[in-house]
């Protein structure tokens, strides 16, 4: 859940960094200096909020509200295998790009 929060945030190295860069970068090519600034404002403020639910998450005693459950096998190799992609994306983000650019060529 903590690297879905930190790409969700654009923290660096996971998937959600690289995907907000090229589009603040775009923003910016294209002359929205103000929204670039706004967006950029959004996802600290949005760090706030993700980074209090990883707090809870770890820091805090369980209580019977927030007992955890023991996952099926197959959600855990799901959602395992998404963590593993989102930090794979982040640590080569040329094959991210390179779809980037496919999209973008595609009328």
């Amino acid at each position: 859940m903590v690297i879905f929060m930190a790409g969700l945030t654009g923290i660096p190295f996971t998937a959600g960094f690289w995907a907000k860069f090229l589009t603040f970068k775009a923003a910016l090519e294209a002359g929205y200096l103000w929204l670039v600034i706004v967006a950029v404002l959004n996802s600290v403020v949005s760090a706030f909020y993700y980074l209090r639910v990883a707090m809870v998450m770890f820091a805090q005693p369980p209580t019977p509200q927030t007992r955890p459950i023991a996952p099926w096998r197959l959600v855990g190799l799901v959602v395992g295998g998404c963590a593993l992609a989102t930090l794979i994306l982040g640590f080569v983000p040329t094959n991210l790009w390179r779809m980037g650019e496919l999209v973008a060529l595609v009328p």
